[in-house]
């Protein structure tokens, strides 16, 4: 059952109250007598989407489907942009019992049940899903945020992908390749992103959509992420609803005593 959670956990952050929803209009058709650029379309996509500097998540839920052995798990999400991830598991009772925290240059799972705890670098992940992973993919994949596999700047996204225009969304296709994994965004007629996804041989075999887009703090943020992950021996499919959020009022995260944990392997925690 750990390791089971463990996994799911890893695998979610590779790709992750009551609220008022936005109330929208259906945003209109893409009209096809002006083709936006990829450049523009990125430009119109950076714009729309304000600083975010913490996100503090106390409540949220997700419903796992793990090669059909099924889940219900409650979160804590806290982001500090461009420092620090603090996602915090809690399966039964709102105990807290596993933790993993996030560094631009390391992870860490603590287990507390056990008081065991790892880390390693990103490449350790990258081996294991046979894919680039770094600290500034997962915060822009938590962040609802445009990014490259391979990190490339804010101003190298308006020349790193191309781009398709349909009559209900925008798709932006990296124009690079990495691992034979081809990666694209799906941008809605108003330009946020709905989508994003990596695909080898014509399969998603990552995706993550975004959904009930709220506006926190003066920043539109999506409150439900679907996210699939297809292989040969894995088959998860993850629905994340987002209870109760704070954006950008400032926090601390306490740092963890590990004095009080045992250093293991990582492969020993999954």
């Amino acid at each position: 059952m750990k390791k089971n959670i463990l996994l799911i956990i890893i695998l979610t952050v590779a790709l992750v109250g009551c609220k008022t929803r936005q109330k929208t209009q259906q945003p209109k058709q893409i009209s096809q007598t002006e083709i936006l650029s990829a450049e523009n379309i990125v430009n119109q996509v950076l714009n729309q989407q304000n600083d975010i500097s913490f996100v503090n998540i106390p409540n949220a839920e997700a419903s796992l489907d793990y090669n059909g052995r099924k889940f219900a798990v409650k979160f804590v999400i806290k982001v500090v942009a461009d420092k620090q991830i603090l996602i915090s598991v809690l399966p039964f009772l709102g105990i807290e019992m596993f933790k993993v925290e996030l560094t631009p240059k390391k992870f860490f799972i603590y287990d507390k049940l056990y008081r065991q705890y790892c880390e390693n670098s990103y490449d350790y992940l990258s081996q294991m899903f046979g894919t680039e992973l770094s600290y500034s993919t997962v915060e822009a994949l938590l962040l609802n945020r445009l990014f490259t596999i391979d990190n490339s700047s804010k101003n190298a996204l308006k020349r790193a992908f191309s781009s398709m225009q349909l009559t209900d969304k925008y798709v932006l296709t990296a124009n690079k390749k990495t691992n034979n994994l081809e990666h694209r965004f799906e941008i809605s007629p108003d330009f946020k992103i709905s989508g994003t996804f990596l695909n080898q041989n014509t399969l998603d075999v990552v995706s993550l959509q975004y959904s009930d887009f709220d506006i926190k703090n003066g920043v539109l943020f999506p409150m439900t992420y679907d996210a699939k992950v297809v292989s040969a021996t894995k088959n998860l499919n993850v629905n994340f609803t987002i209870k109760k959020i704070e954006i950008n009022k400032e926090f601390e995260i306490s740092a963890t005593d590990i004095s009080r944990y045992q250093k293991v392997d990582c492969g020993k925690m999954f």
